[in-house]
């Protein structure tokens, strides 16, 4: 998965429109972040990356570009 693959996913998660996210976003300002948000991060890591991230990891994140880094050298510049 590439870093544009992977802020088109966080679009589609989020329900902005495709080429909106670019990493910078504060989670706690997003609207959409909410706990279905944060499962469908959690699903799409696993099915995507077949990596499990815990809950504990994710509540660390406040930005998307802490979310990218969750998933460390998975995904690709």
């Amino acid at each position: 998965m590439t870093k544009k693959d992977f802020f088109l996913k966080m679009d589609q998660i989020l329900e902005k429109a495709p080429g909106t996210i670019n990493g910078g976003e504060v989670l706690e300002a997003e609207v959409r972040w909410d706990s279905m948000a944060a499962i469908a991060f959690i699903a799409m890591v696993d099915s995507s990356l077949n990596m499990q991230l815990s809950p504990s990891e994710l509540v660390k994140s406040r930005t998307v570009a802490d979310l990218l880094a969750l998933v460390g050298d998975k995904v690709k510049d």
